[in-house]
């Protein structure tokens, strides 16, 4: 038997050396919708709600938050709430790619909500990661 199927990596895990977490890259091209005739079927699909909103990528390094569109324009200084909650992550490190939503009271989205927001800086959003399986 080899040292290394001996040994237990939980005893080691403190004296390794701790590496530092690499940064997400800048701007990762989305995946986007295609147009079909119908939706796909069976277990190997998995099928989520479509938001009406901006596709949006959040960007976090070193617990420092951006916002990108689906194109990698920088929107960070247009919603500052959502930028301040992504910051608020307990990740430092992290691309998350989702949906900005302007939310009505019953839940619903309105994306008229987003554009009242951009220009009044008011409202009531929010961030819809989605789940992207490979």
């Amino acid at each position: 038997m080899t040292k290394s199927a001996r040994t237990n990596p939980t005893d080691t895990l403190s004296t390794r050396r701790r590496l530092k977490p690499a940064s997400p890259p800048a701007w990762i091209k989305p995946q986007l919708a295609a147009l079909a005739e119908k939706a796909p079927d069976g277990p190997d699909w998995l099928h989520e709600i479509k938001f009406d909103g901006y596709r949006m990528h959040a960007r976090l390094v070193s617990g420092r938050a951006q916002i990108l569109t689906r194109r990698g324009n920088d929107w960070t200084d247009k919603y500052p709430a959502i930028v301040k909650s992504i910051a608020g992550l307990s990740a430092r490190n992290a691309y998350l790619d989702g949906e900005l939503c302007g939310l009505l009271p019953d839940g619903r989205t309105a994306f008229n909500l987003i554009q009242n927001a951009t220009d009044t800086g008011q409202g009531a959003l929010s961030y819809r990661q989605i789940l992207v399986t490979a």
